[in-house]
């Protein structure tokens, strides 16, 4: 009788140490997937704030925009970079390339021809003063732009 009842305390015993670890591995598990999600949040909030800058630009030249003509009116214009949006998106990309926060490498093409390392002082001595249009490729696996495509008006 001695020995069913010690039985019964060790097999609870037990039950209750299984119950115990189980709870543990639970919690650990959920901590770890929590701890994911919330990296894959600030990194997914870092790519954006990355491509922002770019997207800005994304589509001048080509879509109109509403623009306040007066208090009581608006109209709708294409509205196109100039040489210091073109200085502008070189820079970002430079500046993004060296960096290195992110894998994706940022390509800037005028008319064709890759100006992303070009400097300030070449790109204004080399391009004329004038309107530009401008396309952003965002690379789909990464998420990340890639390519900023611009071309005289």
């Amino acid at each position: 009788m001695e020995n069913a009842a010690r039985a019964l305390l060790i097999a609870g015993a037990v039950l209750i140490a299984i119950l115990l670890l189980s709870l543990f591995a639970y919690i650990v598990r959920e901590i770890g997937a929590s701890t994911a999600r919330i990296d894959d949040s600030m990194q997914e909030t870092r790519i954006n704030k990355h491509n922002q800058q770019f997207l800005n630009f994304d589509g001048k030249g080509y879509d109109k925009v509403v623009v306040k003509t007066t208090e009581t009116s608006t109209s709708e214009e294409v509205v196109y970079l100039n040489i210091q949006d073109v200085v502008t998106l070189v820079n970002l990309a430079r500046s993004s390339n060296e960096e290195g926060k992110f894998p994706q490498r940022v390509t800037v093409t005028l008319d064709g021809t890759n100006i992303t390392n070009k400097t300030t002082e070449e790109i204004f001595s080399e391009i004329s003063d004038g309107e530009y249009k401008c396309r952003i490729t965002v690379n789909p696996s990464t998420k990340l732009v890639d390519t900023v495509v611009i071309n005289r008006k």
